[in-house]
């Protein structure tokens, strides 16, 4: 159904939104743009299914050839539900027979565009939220209905990461023309929860692009998400929703040259630290009952590194003439 609850002529982006689901005690293919399942009626409806997990929701666009996060993709198991939105009046679907699968474990291979970036946090005890970047030259900046999937949220204390369009979407699946002309792509993230996140990035596909930076306007700092596999940050619930921006070398500006940020993370059992220049000044590590398991004198140095006994959280201080700061890791 599609209803003109606004009395303006059309179904906007709040209305149109249908829960319906798989009908036959088997799993079913969706079918993508690029390799359709023949027999489907798909009328007025666009081309995004959200799957509900429980705690978020999981969004597959069929455009091309079909990306899904948080696993979401093409085949959809026995009597699953999802929301579907109509775009205009009089939406119809109709999955045909033909789109029942027979093996009882259909193989739920990733599908991905030749050029997507994957956005990915994760939370303290391993909760988790992913957002999807990718080009086409026929879509544009502002939200695309073929080609732009909506950030439905979840349960509150969730971490939810989204794309900001131009137009003020927010979005699970973002598509724009070109990587190389886009600059910045605005992030956003929400919860109601305090605690230490984690982002990290995944390459899906082909990808022609020298790095990838991730700028936190919160604390003022841009790190290279290719060199640094992880970025740890602290949240609190009142920060504004658009915290970050994603920008692209080939297209990054001088805030990138300027950058005298350090990045603090951990990977495995050590604690990392990386600055972006050669730094001198000091360095110590504490575990959360204030007991001191380092302090050493930076000379002229770029990177160091600790490894730790025990997973946990840990406070890291760094002071330099450059920069000053503590931070809480986590080891897992």
């Amino acid at each position: 159904t599609a209803t003109d609850r606004n009395i303006d002529g059309s179904i906007g982006d709040g209305e149109g939104w249908n829960f319906i689901g798989n009908p036959y005690p088997s799993d079913i293919d969706i079918g993508t743009e690029n390799d359709p399942v023949a027999g489907y009626t798909w009328t007025n409806l666009d081309y995004t299914l959200y799957f509900w997990t429980g705690t978020q929701y999981a969004t597959f666009n069929r455009s091309g050839d079909g990306i899904g996060t948080l696993g979401a993709n093409r085949y959809v198991p026995s009597m699953q539900g999802f929301f579907i939105k109509a775009i205009d009046f009089s939406p119809a679907l109709t999955i045909p027979n033909s789109a029942r699968l027979h093996d009882f474990n259909p193989n739920y291979k990733s599908t991905s565009d030749d050029s997507a970036l994957k956005l990915m946090v994760m939370g303290e005890k391993g909760e988790q939220d992913e957002v999807i970047i990718r080009d086409n030259v026929l879509s544009s900046r502002v939200f695309d209905i073929k080609y732009d999937s909506y950030k439905l949220f979840g349960n509150d204390e969730m971490p939810h990461l989204f794309s900001i369009s131009a137009d003020n979407n927010k979005l699970s699946i973002n598509t724009i023309p070109d990587f190389d002309s886009e600059g910045k792509i605005s992030i956003g993230f929400r919860t109601s929860k305090n605690g230490l996140y984690t982002i990290s990035l995944d390459e899906l596909g082909e990808m022609d692009l020298d790095a990838v930076y991730l700028e936190d306007m919160i604390r003022d700092k841009i790190v290279e998400l290719n060199e640094f596999s992880e970025y740890n940050f602290d949240h609190n619930p009142g920060n504004p929703d658009h915290r970050f921006n994603l920008i692209f070398k080939n297209t990054a500006n001088a805030d990138l040259e300027k950058s005298n940020s350090v990045n603090i993370y951990s990977n495995d059992s050590f604690i990392y630290v990386k600055f972006a220049n050669e730094e001198s000044g000091h360095l110590a590590v504490y575990n959360l009952i204030g007991q001191e398991l380092v302090s050493q004198r930076i000379d002229d140095s770029k990177v160091f590194e600790f490894q730790v006994d025990q997973k946990g959280y840990y406070l890291v201080n760094v002071n330099t003439q450059n920069y000053s700061e503590s931070l809480k890791v986590y080891v897992k």
